[in-house]
C-alpha cells in the first residue's frame, strides 16, 4: 500500500512540475523573472535558517567592508536570483531549438579570452567550472553548443518520474547527466572524445575532499576538476553566465583558465607541492572573483562551510562545529 501511495504522489508531483515548467516556459519573460525573484525574496524572508546561512556567508566573504543593511540586501536579491534560474530551466529547450539561444549572450569576455583557451586547450575540450552564480543552466548549455556537448555529474532527484523527464529533456540539448557512482568514467570518456564536462565546485564536498581556503576559511572542496585535468589535459575553464536584468539574458564572464600537471615522480614528497591542491586553490580563487562582481547573483544560501577539517581544534565563534 505504502509503494502505491509513493506512486501516486510522484505522478502527483510530476504533474505539478511538468504544468509548472510549462508555465513558466511560455510567460514573457516581463512577468516570470519578476514573479521568480519575489518568490525567492519572500522564501528568504520566511525561512529563517536559509536567512542565516546567507549571511553568515556573506560576513565571510565581505569582513567589515560592508554594513549588515548592505549583506541583508545582496541576501534578498541572491535568493530572488536563484530563484529566477527556475525560468531559465523551463524557456531553455524553446530558445535551443529555435536556434536563438546563443542570441541571447555577450560573449566579448569569451571572445577576447579564445585565444588564450587555444593556447593551453591544444585542440581539447573545457572542463567548464562554474559556480551556483547568474544561471548555471544557461552556462552549461552554452557550452554544449559550442562544444557539441557536455558531460555533468547530477546526483539523482528523489522523485524518479522527474529525474527521468530532467535527464532526457537535457540530454536533447546536449547535456548528458551522470550519477556521481561511476560518473567520472564518462565524464573521462567525454573529455578524451572531444566533448566538454561540466561542473559546479563551489558545493560542500563530503567525501574525499580537499580542504583549501574558500574567502579566508577552509572549505570542504572538490578534487575532480584537477584530477580530470592531469589525466586528460583538458584546461579547467572558470567562468559564468552573469544575468544581464530580470529576463533570459546574460554575459559571459572568465575568471581563469589553466592546466594541471602531473605530479613529477623523482619529487620529495615531504616537500613537493601538490598540483592537484594548488590547482584546487586557484580554482576556487577565481570562483572568489566570479562571485564578488556579482554577489546579488550567487546561491548564499548553501551552508558552504558545513564540513569541517578533522584537525580543526574549534569551530568558529557562534557556530556548531559538525562532523
Amino acid at each position: 500500500m505504502a509503494k502505491q501511495r509513493n506512486r501516486l504522489v510522484d505522478g502527483v508531483a510530476y504533474v505539478a512540475a511538468r504544468s509548472l515548467l510549462f508555465a513558466f516556459a511560455w510567460l514573457p519573460e516581463m512577468i516570470a523573472y519578476p514573479l521568480l525573484d519575489g518568490l525567492g525574496r519572500t522564501f528568504l524572508f520566511l525561512v529563517k535558517s536559509r536567512r542565516e546561512i546567507s549571511l553568515r556567508n556573506l560576513r565571510q566573504a565581505y569582513g567589515d567592508s560592508k554594513s549588515e543593511p548592505e549583506l541583508r540586501r545582496i541576501a534578498y536579491r541572491a535568493c530572488g536570483s536563484a530563484f529566477m534560474v527556475l525560468a531559465d530551466m523551463a524557456k531553455i529547450g524553446r530558445y535551443v531549438h529555435s536556434g536563438k539561444f546563443m542570441a541571447r549572450f555577450d560573449r566579448s569576455h569569451w571572445n577576447e579570452r579564445a585565444r588564450d583557451f587555444e593556447r593551453i586547450a591544444n585542440g581539447c575540450p573545457p572542463i567548464l567550472c562554474t559556480p551556483h552564480l547568474g544561471s548555471w543552466e544557461a552556462a552549461g548549455i552554452g557550452v554544449a553548443i559550442e562544444f557539441r556537448s557536455i558531460h555533468v555529474i547530477a546526483r539523482p532527484l528523489g522523485n524518479p518520474l522527474i529525474d527521468d523527464y530532467v535527464r532526457r529533456t537535457r540530454s536533447l540539448t546536449g547535456c548528458h547527466l551522470w550519477p556521481r557512482r561511476g560518473g567520472v568514467v564518462h565524464l573521462v570518456e567525454g573529455l578524451r572524445s572531444g566533448q566538454a564536462v561540466g561542473t559546479l565546485p563551489d558545493q560542500n564536498q563530503r567525501l574525499r575532499a580537499l580542504f583549501v581556503p574558500v574567502f579566508g576559511k577552509l572549505a570542504s572542496c572538490d578534487r575532480t576538476q584537477a584530477r580530470l585535468s592531469q589525466m586528460t589535459g583538458a584546461p579547467i575553464v572558470v567562468g559564468a553566465a552573469i544575468r544581464l536584468g530580470r529576463r533570459f539574458r546574460f554575459r559571459v564572464a572568465v575568471a581563469d583558465m589553466f592546466g594541471v600537471p602531473e605530479a613529477s615522480p623523482s619529487a620529495d614528497k615531504k616537500t613537493a607541492v601538490d598540483p592537484v591542491y594548488e590547482a584546487t586553490c586557484r580554482l576556487h580563487r577565481a570562483v572568489e572573483q566570479l562571485i564578488l562582481g556579482a554577489p546579488e547573483q550567487y546561491f548564499w544560501v548553501h551552508d558552504r562551510y558545513r564540513s569541517r577539517p578533522p584537525n580543526e581544534v574549534s569551530a568558529t565563534p557562534g557556530e556548531k562545529k559538525s562532523a
